[in-house]
């Protein structure tokens, strides 16, 4: 199962970054719910670089995730 490791959130974008249990993370991208990216990468802060390169999300949005929220993809 897909684990949720850290979202930001910047409406009406949300990022998240996921271990899908293959060795890696995703980082996804939804504008409005719906999904626009997903990138794999080594780790997370190859991740969180990923999401700052390509649509500015700046580290300090990230957040670990509450314990109802479940990755969207």
């Amino acid at each position: 199962m897909d684990k949720l490791l850290l979202v930001a959130d910047r409406p009406p974008e949300r990022f998240e970054i996921v271990d899908d249990g293959g060795g890696g993370v995703l980082v996804f991208r939804y504008v409005s719910g719906a999904n626009t990216h997903d990138y794999y990468q080594l780790d997370v802060p190859m991740a969180q670089r990923c999401a700052a390169d390509l649509w500015g999300v700046q580290a300090s949005l990230w957040r670990m995730p509450r314990p109802e929220e479940l990755p969207r993809g």
